[in-house]
């Protein structure tokens, strides 16, 4: 993407073309190396592989905000939101052996930061028609945590049969609004509308005030920041049709990625079109890049088929049409 493309398709006026940039020249030097090595800051080669684990998972999780920041195809997150699933449970495996505990989670819910990022990806899942991963990340947390927060149990019930019932949550203040903007069946579509907007208009100047990514953007080149989404506000609208048309004018409500799961038909041609599978024929005719080899675009013709990079970081090679030809 050049930057005449980067400024017209970005979705936050905050993200900087050389900060876009700065963060896929270290991912292309550093993330392969830590998919193979240990970090050497460990104390030992075990916690060094911990660290690394750790890190991979992170990259991911920043590279699938920034992607969407950036304007990128929302398709193209479906993939990057289970590249993220695999490379958590990953961590959480190398965790558990860590901590000598066989259900440590990776999210501690008594963390706002955790629970921020766990109740964010819980949206995702609902927002781009991934409900598949939710059994995943439950498994992940349940050890510790099943029946123990109303709003991560209210809201994976959308997605998953018997969950448990909950009384508490954890964080009151920041997310009660959430929790009960998600009973649109109890108590009406308009109530539920009115605490969803108290919900964005508090979320980012007050109820994450504080946490690490906080104000990122105006940090030296922007490190840090990846994109300010409340993507679990979108994920209310969509599970419940709610009406969102005084959301949009939030800059970090999601709008672009709720109108996507609203028009979202698995089996349509529409959403087939434009993604290709390596080993596959190229369904149509133009330029075709692809995650698992940053910086490639490439001329492909009708029924050539679409080369793999199996040792990619990425995971699974995944072509996409580039829309922005020309």
């Amino acid at each position: 993407m050049n930057k005449d493309g980067f400024l017209l398709a970005r979705r936050q006026h905050f993200l900087s073309f050389e900060a876009f940039q700065d963060f896929f020249l270290v991912w292309d030097e550093y993330h392969e190396w830590f998919l193979h090595n240990p970090q050497g800051s460990g104390s030992t080669p075990r916690e060094g592989w911990l660290l690394s684990k750790s890190t991979v998972a992170e990259d991911l999780w920043c590279r699938l905000n920034l992607y969407y920041t950036a304007g990128y195809p929302i398709d193209l997150l479906r993939d990057e939101l289970e590249a993220f699933v695999r490379a958590l449970e990953v961590y959480t495996e190398a965790l558990r052996e860590w901590h000598g505990d066989p259900v440590y989670p990776p999210f501690l819910l008594a963390e706002l930061d955790h629970y921020e990022q766990l109740i964010q990806l819980i949206g995702l899942c609902y927002l781009l028609h991934r409900q598949d991963l939710l059994p995943r990340i439950a498994a992940l947390q349940d050890g510790w945590f099943a029946g123990e927060d109303v709003l991560y149990e209210d809201f994976l019930t959308f997605g998953l049969a018997d969950r448990f019932a909950a009384d508490e949550l954890f964080h009151f203040k920041a997310y009660t609004d959430l929790h009960d903007a998600l009973y649109a069946e109890e108590e009406g579509k308009a109530q539920a509308e009115s605490h969803l907007l108290q919900y964005v208009k508090r979320w980012y100047k007050t109820s994450m005030k504080g946490l690490p990514w906080h104000d990122a953007h105006l940090e030296p080149n922007q490190a840090g920041y990846f994109g300010y989404w409340c993507f679990e506000a979108g994920a209310a609208v969509l599970l419940q049709g709610l009406d969102d048309s005084q959301l949009r004018e939030f800059p970090y409500y999601p709008k672009d990625m709720v109108d996507w799961a609203k028009r979202y038909q698995a089996d349509s041609p529409v959403n087939r079109q434009g993604r290709c599978e390596a080993g596959k024929p190229c369904p149509q005719a133009g330029i075709w890049w692809t995650p698992a080899k940053p910086g490639l675009h490439r001329m492909f013709t009708l029924g050539e088929l679409m080369p793999d990079f199996p040792d990619s970081s990425f995971g699974a090679t995944i072509w996409y049409l580039n829309t922005s030809q020309g």
